[in-house]
């Protein structure tokens, strides 16, 4: 029941983000085409805005194989 109230919650927020994300669009579109002097982007697509980006990793291979050789050597434990 509880995962249900959370999953209508969570798709409740998704909806309403998408309708300000639109909205936004709409009011850059028209003041773009107003002619006046303020011009608007959209910076970001909204699949960005929704897609979980994927962390890039930043060590490198010698750092990682390291770290793995580590907790082999110590058997799983974490720093």
């Amino acid at each position: 029941m509880i995962d249900h109230c959370v999953s209508a919650f969570l798709e409740k927020q998704r909806k309403k983000a998408y309708q300000v994300y639109v909205t936004d669009a709409l009011k850059a579109i028209a003041e773009n085409s107003a002619g006046g002097s303020h011009r608007s982007t959209m910076t970001r697509r909204w699949i960005d805005l929704v897609e979980k980006q994927k962390t890039k990793e930043t060590r490198s291979a010698e750092d990682i194989i390291s770290d793995f050789k580590n907790r082999l050597n110590k058997g799983g434990e974490t720093e």
